[in-house]
């Protein structure tokens, strides 16, 4: 990792951040601008890119912000490129669109906004503005509050309203105003992230508003907590993210009581990425059923993913002995997910499952139905029950063979 302060890198020009881009990018950004000019609209690199720049890394997200129109200035990009894959979303709550080719994301196009939260952690209300300046003061961080004009009329007119560049340099997240985390949760686990991965450290005013005098439930929506634990799942420094966010309380205020030790227990981990499934398991893995299903209906999950999850649970534990009836019974419900879970828990948990599962799989009770009849069980509820107490008993070796079972049996049926 580069030590930013040694770093002598001039304010950003057009010409160099193009430099950076792929064959792609420098193609429509071309067109980007020559659609601006003839509409006398401006258009800006903002954000990640210049960022990027002063850290001497890759760009990885390219964001404009124009003061026109930005669907119609991306539909416009889209007619006028003869590029196969090519592919425009939208967001019409943000004025935000995301142009791609081959699934892979290539621009954001904004149009400039001002926002107003109205409501801790939900979407603020959001009013268009032709002023750039305005744009860079809602954002979340002064390291992404930076622009580059790109249009002839501003065109290399480098903008830092709030030095940027000299937190940059010095490695600290300062965010915008003292309420930007409770306005915004999700700019939490973005500073985290960089924290853990650029090298970043958070500035004595986050501390305060993340201290332990302050246990406040975290408001955020569903969809917006999704983003940053898949965000978080896909970076190489994903483990020392959810520490670093344990130790600023973030996943107790999120309703997890119990997510300290078993992180500290999986310090030997050695994956470098997880899927989302995967870390919501690490993280839910030794909560209580309610805390764990209280957290999971807090993030946007498809209904495939929260089986997974809970079935990823019940075998976790069925590993480590915290047994019961009711547990083994419910994994019959997963036959078709057993190895894939196992095969997903294998790193994670740091222990070998299949074992314990095709224990259970192929546990009979040492007796069939018949047998149990001829020892006068009778048919119905009666007869399953004794069927199930019999496997759990062969399960946790209470009984060891046939006449041990014969036994058990007689003994039901007689105090009955």
């Amino acid at each position: 990792m580069h030590k930013q302060n040694q770093l002598t890198i001039s304010d950003p020009t057009v010409t160099t951040l193009v430099k950076r881009l792929t064959n792609n990018q420098q193609e429509m950004l071309g067109i980007i601008i020559e659609i601006c000019e003839e509409k006398q609209q401006q258009i800006w690199f903002v954000g990640g890119i210049i960022r990027d720049y002063f850290e001497d890394r890759v760009p990885t997200d390219i964001d404009l912000a124009t003061d026109g129109d930005a669907l119609a200035l991306a539909t416009e990009l889209i007619n006028r490129v003869d590029i196969a894959e090519i592919n425009l979303s939208f967001n019409s709550t943000l004025f935000a669109c995301s142009i791609s080719v081959a699934n892979v994301r290539l621009f954001d196009i904004n149009s400039m906004r001002h926002e107003t939260y109205q409501e801790p952690g939900k979407l603020p209300k959001v009013e268009t503005t032709d002023s750039i300046n305005i744009d860079l003061e809602r954002r979340d961080f002064t390291v992404n509050s930076m622009a580059l004009g790109l249009t002839t009329d501003v065109r290399d007119v480098f903008l830092d309203p709030l030095n940027g560049k000299v937190d940059i340099r010095n490695r600290v997240i300062r965010v915008l105003h003292d309420d930007s985390f409770l306005d915004d949760p999700s700019r939490i686990f973005r500073a985290a992230r960089y924290c853990t991965s650029h090298g970043y450290s958070i500035s004595p005013q986050i501390e305060i508003s993340l201290s332990e005098t302050n246990p406040d439930p975290i408001f955020i929506t569903q969809a917006r907590l999704h983003r940053e634990l898949l965000l978080t799942s896909q970076s190489t420094s994903w483990f020392e993210t959810l520490l670093l966010l344990d130790k600023w309380g973030i996943w107790q205020r999120l309703g997890l009581r119990n997510v300290t030790n078993h992180l500290t227990a999986c310090k030997q981990l050695s994956v470098e990425e997880l899927d989302l499934e995967e870390m919501i398991l690490l993280l839910t893995l030794n909560e209580a059923t309610r805390n764990r299903q209280k957290f999971l209906s807090k993030v946007e999950l498809s209904k495939a993913s929260r089986k997974l999850i809970s079935g990823s649970v019940d075998i976790f534990y069925l590993h480590n002995e915290v047994l019961t009836q009711e547990r083994l019974d419910r994994l019959s419900t997963y036959p078709d997910l057993w190895y894939s879970l196992i095969e997903k828990l294998q790193d994670i948990c740091l222990v070998d499952l299949r074992h314990s599962v095709n224990e259970w799989l192929n546990c009979d009770g040492f007796l069939s139905a018949n047998e149990l009849n001829q020892l006068g069980a009778l048919s119905g509820p009666d007869l399953n029950q004794m069927l199930a107490i019999l496997k759990w008993a062969k399960f946790t070796k209470t009984i060891a063979s046939k006449e041990e079972a014969r036994s058990l049996v007689k003994r039901m049926v007689t105090s009955r």
